[in-house]
């Protein structure tokens, strides 16, 4: 599974810079699709494991309707590519109560759209 790196020692962790990729190339994901969070504690030296603080699920229906009210942007790594950056906050639910909260942003990239010729070309 992807993962962030442990931030030790802190309630309110922050990963300036780190990224998580997915990528999926020619799949179809239905509209019904989920992304689950699991924000974990990395307690190894207290208790020996680690323990489970929150989860957050994103719908792939909402992330693509809040994806297509932010402008397209040409990807650096590839121009024939577009991303759209979208901003995230969710509530983290454990055993059915809220733990608090998570920030995130996501990126959803793909390839540029063909523009049709003219007509007859």
């Amino acid at each position: 599974w992807p993962r962030t790196s442990c931030i030790p020692k802190t309630q309110n962790p922050y990963w300036k810079g780190e990224t998580i990729s997915m990528s999926m190339k020619d799949a179809m994901v239905g509209e019904d699709a989920l992304l689950f969070l699991v924000v974990m504690s990395d307690n190894q030296l207290r208790t020996g494991r680690q323990e489970v603080l929150g989860t957050a699920t994103l719908s792939f229906r909402e992330l693509i309707a809040e994806s297509m009210n932010v402008p397209a942007q040409t990807s650096q790594q590839s121009p024939s590519m577009e991303e759209r950056t979208v901003d995230f906050e969710k509530q983290l639910v454990c055993d059915g109560l809220y733990t608090g909260r998570i920030k995130f942003k996501v990126t959803v990239s793909r390839e540029k759209p063909r523009r049709a010729g003219p007509a007859g070309a």
